[in-house]
């Protein structure tokens, strides 16, 4: 699959905000596991959680960096 420019931005903004703070990161890798335990048989709720809490973390990482 193509990734456009937009995806791609707000992947590696993710990524950058995760690796440099790691407790975040931690956070995230902990809520997805309990997601995978509380929905094991259903990928659309596991997704829109999932979706929700990237959003909450990308809009972390903007105000972050709209602060430097």
């Amino acid at each position: 699959l193509p990734i456009d420019a937009a995806s791609l931005h707000q992947h590696l903004l993710l990524r950058d905000y995760l690796r440099s703070h790691p407790d975040q990161a931690k956070s995230y890798g902990e809520v997805k596991q309990s997601l995978v335990k509380r929905h094991p048989n259903d990928h659309s709720a596991y997704a829109g959680v999932k979706t929700r809490l990237i959003n909450q973390i990308l809009a972390k990482a903007r105000k972050e960096l709209l602060q430097k």
